[in-house]
């Protein structure tokens, strides 16, 4: 097996969804091959990582692409990236270690030492002072069902990375070697140029309309930030849990592109538009048909 072959099954390795044939050539070549057990080191300490994750932390669905915490999430992991210096290189090993002892993998037929010694190399994967790892040790899929749950798993703990419950986490709390921890950091309502987003001078104040159209009355508070601006939409009178379309309007009655919302047990909602305060001139709830159902003006 290949360098470049290995380190594309490296990652389904780590998290045992790999059949037994493929997991025995794998380790094979991870005998000779010092880059691709580093890789292998750093898969299982991400599965690691996201096996603690709760299931419920998991996104259902694709963000879209002009959402507001979307592009404020891209923005803060390219600042973090920016200034995160990179990682020290390993010191070189000046005297190569004897080669590590493998129990036997089943279906490979294999059960004799490597190298012939029961002296084990440290920069092999699991190695724990006292003997290398068996392959038994990692959970294998049985069927190509199993297989495919494994890699989606991997591909959702992945994207959770990006997104979690509505916020973003930066770094983990892991112990460092000098005994300091990485900080954990949620970006929901962070700027990531300036640190913890702020209010615009201001940036608060109420809008109120009645809808002589419809009776109703509607009450939005809109708060700005760098970027963007929330709007906390109460007063609407509509039912629980109904769907509703978010529309600013600025000061030449352009739209700015509709934000979707749900009422609370009140009729309330909040949302966040992507225009600055200082744009928003008003607000117009619609169906998701596309029929207004009441809309505020800032007052002048």
């Amino acid at each position: 097996m290949t360098e470049i072959q290995c380190r594309e099954l490296v990652g389904a390795y780590a998290v045992g969804a790999l059949e037994p044939p493929e997991a025995a050539r794998l380790a094979d070549h991870l005998l000779t091959c010092t880059r691709c057990r580093h890789e292998l080191d750093e898969a299982e300490e991400t599965a690691a990582l996201m096996a603690a994750v709760p299931p419920e932390s998991f996104i259902d669905e694709l963000a879209s692409p002009n959402d507001p915490l979307f592009l404020r999430t891209l923005e803060a992991i390219r600042f973090e990236a920016a200034s995160t210096p990179p990682a020290a290189a390993p010191p070189a090993r000046e005297t190569p270690s004897p080669a590590p002892r493998l129990r036997a993998v089943p279906g490979s037929g294999r059960s004799e030492q490597a190298g012939g010694s029961r002296t084990s190399d440290p920069n092999f994967p699991g190695w724990s002072g006292q003997t290398a790892r068996s392959h038994r040790a990692r959970p294998r899929a049985g069927s190509g069902a199993q297989q495919r749950r494994h890699l989606a798993w991997a591909g959702a703990a992945a994207a959770a990375v990006l997104v979690l419950g509505g916020g973003v986490l930066l770094g983990v709390n892991l112990a460092g070697d000098d005994g300091s921890t990485t900080r954990t950091t949620t970006v929901a309502d962070q700027n990531p140029t300036t640190g913890p987003a702020t209010p615009e001078v201001g940036g608060a104040q109420a809008v109120f309309r009645g809808d002589a159209a419809t009776g109703a009355h509607l009450e939005v508070s809109a708060t700005g930030y760098d970027t963007y601006t929330r709007l906390e939409v109460t007063g609407t009178k509509l039912p629980p849990n109904t769907k509703v379309q978010i529309v600013a309007q600025d000061g030449i009655n352009t739209e700015v592109p509709a934000a979707d919302a749900t009422t609370d047990a009140s009729g309330s909602f909040s949302v966040e538009v992507p225009a600055k305060l200082a744009d928003v001139q008003g607000v117009t709830v619609k169906t998701p048909a596309g029929e207004t159902l009441v809309s505020a003006v800032r007052p002048k």
